[in-house]
């Protein structure tokens, strides 16, 4: 019974071991993801929305967002794969009092262009969110 008991044992702290490692490795992306320093002592507020078709009303939304202290996360899709529910997810930590503004940047055509794109926004405060 001993042996019984200490595989048991044994595949249940395995068992746990894997969930929490998928859950602190969840944990740390989402983390990545919503802000650009580590809020390890707040607490967050999510909403969705109707994404934005267009890249001004992207801006737009994103902007009106960014004054009530939300910034953009992304565009989820929920439910039926061929007639998915999408919607826009924004994220706020209670414990900042950051806005947000976003601008759009013309297209480049090579990488050294882009990062020097980016080096010139970066030097004004901007950080690189992504391809929208």
């Amino acid at each position: 019974m001993t042996s019984q008991h200490s595989c048991t044992t044994q595949g249940l702290t395995s068992l746990l071991l894997i969930i929490c490692g998928l859950f602190i490795s969840a944990a740390s992306h989402a983390q990545f993801l919503s802000a650009p320093q580590v809020l390890r002592e707040s607490q967050f507020e999510y909403k969705t929305l109707t994404p934005a078709t267009f890249t001004p009303t992207f801006l737009t939304q994103a902007n009106t967002e960014g004054t009530s202290r939300f910034s953009f996360v992304g565009d989820n899709a929920f439910g039926d794969p061929l007639n998915p529910a999408v919607v826009s997810i924004y994220v706020r930590a209670q414990s900042q009092s950051s806005t947000y503004l976003y601008q759009s940047m013309p297209l480049t055509n090579s990488a050294a262009a882009f990062i020097s794109q980016l080096n010139v926004q970066a030097a004004l405060g901007y950080r690189y969110f992504g391809d929208q």
